[in-house]
């Protein structure tokens, strides 16, 4: 099976989307079990630290509470999970998996144009417009093929 630089380069977007949401959730799972620790840790290194990611990172950390924190953990490494397995589906040509990751990318769209209305940034704009084309893009490929295979096996 070939695979068009397309949808190459669409599930290789989401499974590093995926494994940064499986770090997210490692990170926060482990910080739910060592919370002072982290929170001190964070206090003390979040101005020296280099990268705006790193900082946002540390500041939800040192702020959340245990509760957010085992959220936070819970669903990201499930959505991260799922993800994966999806991509994984798509990269075999499973139906399934067509609709599983459509439906993925779908689910995070309206809190995606809620950040776009809140924060306009052309950083911003740019991750919206990329989902909402490999939304567009997985959307068109499900109903290519589930018409295909509907063809076929009539």
């Amino acid at each position: 099976m070939k695979h068009s630089w397309v949808l190459k380069l669409a599930i290789a977007k989401k499974i590093l989307f995926a494994l940064g949401l499986l770090a997210l959730s490692g990170v926060s799972a482990f910080s739910w079990r060592n919370y002072d620790t982290v929170t001190l840790w964070a206090s003390e290194h979040v101005l020296t630290a280099e990268f705006s990611l790193v900082r946002w990172g540390l500041t939800l950390i040192e702020q959340a509470s245990l509760p957010e924190l085992k959220l936070v953990a819970r669903v990201a490494g499930l959505y991260g999970a799922l993800v994966l397995v999806a991509a994984a589906g798509v990269w075999y040509g499973r139906l399934w998996a067509y609709i599983l990751l459509t439906l993925l990318v779908a689910s995070l769209l309206p809190l995606e144009f809620r950040e776009l209305w809140q924060d306009l940034t052309w950083e911003t704009s740019l991750l919206v417009i990329i989902n909402l084309a490999i939304f567009l893009y997985f959307g068109y490929e499900t109903w290519e093929i589930s018409r295909t295979s509907n063809h076929i096996s009539h």
